[in-house]
């Protein structure tokens, strides 16, 4: 989850720098984000078909709203995500499929720093930053920022203090969590 979220965002010109319960620093010069990690995000083991249901309003993940602004709080429901995935999770070597659901974590983070760092509720029509996922945008081998997303967020002041202008910002990021669903295979991104 880590590497795909560094590599996504590097792209758009952030680095990220990971901060938890167990390594509490913080560089207050950055621009912080707190995201939780609801539910199991580990892939599971032997899940049934019957367990694997999500219901058309299951969320994926979240960044929160006051007032119009985004704040830089946002949550991913790992236990939705799992069962999203499900189908293509069961057949897969642990390794792998923890590889698997880290990478779609990563991808749906990815979707809500865009909302914090661009301070918008609006989207893209495709890549990282549209609307809706479905499980094949998160398994697939390349899922990127599309382009106009990528230069809008490259020009973004948010997440760039004094300090940081001359280099590239830093991104501090506690924890993960989930995103609205609809329409049975595709699940809106809030």
């Amino acid at each position: 989850m880590k590497r795909e979220l560094a590599r996504l965002m590097q792209s758009a010109g952030y680095a990220l720098e990971w901060s938890g319960p167990q390594d509490p620093k913080i560089d207050t010069g950055a621009f912080l984000a707190v995201v939780e990690l609801r539910g199991d995000c580990e892939a599971p083991a032997g899940m049934s078909p019957a367990d694997a249901r999500l219901s058309d309003a299951a969320d994926l993940a979240s960044t929160f709203v006051s007032e119009g602004r985004v704040l830089p709080f946002s949550w991913i429901n790992c236990g939705n995500v799992t069962k999203l995935l499900s189908s293509a999770l069961m057949d897969q070597p642990g390794a792998r499929a923890d590889y698997i659901l880290g990478r779609a974590i990563a991808r749906l983070l990815a979707h809500e720093f865009y909302h914090m760092l661009m301070q918008t509720r609006e989207h893209t029509g495709s890549g990282i930053s549209k609307p809706c996922f479905n499980a094949r945008d998160l398994l697939a081998e390349s899922f990127e920022f599309e382009r106009s997303a990528l230069a809008e967020l490259q020009l973004c002041p948010a997440g760039r203090t004094q300090r940081d202008a001359a280099r590239t910002p830093a991104l501090d990021a506690e924890a993960l969590e989930s995103v609205p669903g609809r329409n049975g295979t595709d699940r809106q991104i809030r």
